[in-house]
C-alpha cells in the first residue's frame, strides 16, 4: 500500500507501507491466503481494514472512560489547590 504525503511546502512524496503476510498470518490467519502452487501469500486487505476499524471502535469506550477519570481528577486537584490557597490566606498553614 502506498500513501501520498504532502508536506508544508506542498511537496508530494510517496511512502510505502508494506505488511508481511507471514507475520500477519501468525496473529490473524483468517486474513491471509496461501497459494501453494505459487508458494505465495496474499493479505486480504479489505478484511484487515474491517478488523482495524473494529479494533479502533473497541478502544473508544476505555478511552472515554479514562478521559472521564482524568477530568474528575483534574477537578479534584483544582478543588484541593483552592482549599490550600484558602488555608494559606487564613494563615492556618504556612506559605511555601
Amino acid at each position: 500500500m502506498a500513501d501520498i504525503i504532502v508536506d508544508e511546502n506542498f511537496t508530494f512524496r510517496l511512502t510505502q507501507i508494506d505488511l508481511i503476510p507471514q507475520e500477519i498470518k501468525e496473529l490473524y490467519p483468517e486474513v491471509v491466503n496461501y497459494y501453494e502452487k505459487e508458494n505465495l501469500y496474499h493479505v486480504k486487505y479489505a478484511e484487515l481494514n474491517v478488523m482495524a476499524i473494529k479494533a479502533i471502535q473497541d478502544q473508544q469506550k476505555p478511552i472515554k472512560a479514562q478521559a472521564k477519570v482524568i477530568e474528575d481528577k483534574d477537578g479534584r486537584i483544582t478543588r484541593l489547590e483552592k482549599m490550600i490557597m484558602e488555608l494559606k490566606e487564613s494563615k492556618l498553614i504556612e506559605k511555601g
